[in-house]
C-alpha cells in the first residue's frame, strides 16, 4: 500500500538530543500535533534532552 500525504493526515515528528534548538511554538502553529522523542538508547544510553524536549512539546499543547 502507497501512503497517501495530504492535508487530513495527522502530523507528526521524531526527535532526539540533536533537536534542541526547534521552537515549539513554530512546530506547534505548522499543524504538528504530536512527538515522539527519543529516551534512550540500548541500555546505557538516556537521551540528555528528553525531559526537556518532553516538558516543550506539552508546553505548547503537543502530544507525546
Amino acid at each position: 500500500m502507497t501512503p497517501v500525504f495530504n492535508d487530513n493526515n495527522l502530523k507528526g515528528v521524531d526527535l532526539y538530543h540533536g533537536d534542541q534548538n526547534l521552537s515549539y511554538h513554530d512546530l506547534a502553529a505548522s499543524g504538528v500535533k504530536f512527538v515522539y522523542i527519543k529516551a534512550s538508547q540500548g541500555v546505557s544510553m538516556i537521551d540528555s534532552a528528553f525531559q526537556d524536549n518532553y516538558n516543550r512539546a506539552k508546553s505548547v499543547g503537543i502530544l507525546v
